[in-house]
């Protein structure tokens, strides 16, 4: 089985599954890609856009066990808290590569909402 989790919105397309061959709804910003070792030319793809918290994702075991459920935004909220970033980033500063328009507003009124600027 293989769990691929890009949350990078610049550079090469690195997803094991083409561009392509990707849902729309899944290409941008960033996805989630489970690839299950019994249907390796299936690919269950998650959208994960900016405005909505991670989803949760179905990870497979071995192929008698049941599927767990990973809930990915806590584990990035513990991250972020763990790893001091709100001390290194400046939110001040247009992020790089630029968001889009409309989560461009989104992220400026969250961060105001959040005390953060």
């Amino acid at each position: 089985n293989m769990v691929e989790i890009d949350l990078i919105r610049g550079g090469a397309w690195m997803m094991v599954v083409p561009r392509e061959r990707t849902p729309r709804h899944c290409r941008e910003p960033y996805r989630i890609c489970v690839i299950r070792a019994s249907q390796v030319v299936q690919a269950e793809m998650y959208p994960a856009p900016l405005q909505t918290p991670l989803p949760v994702v179905q990870i497979p075991l071995r192929p008698h066990d049941q599927d767990v459920f990973l809930e990915l935004q806590p584990l990035i909220n513990t991250s972020y808290v763990n790893g001091h970033y709100s001390e290194e980033i400046d939110y001040r500063a247009a992020p790089t590569p630029p968001l889009s328009d409309n989560d461009a507003e989104w992220a400026q009124a969250w961060l105001r909402k959040e005390g953060v600027l």
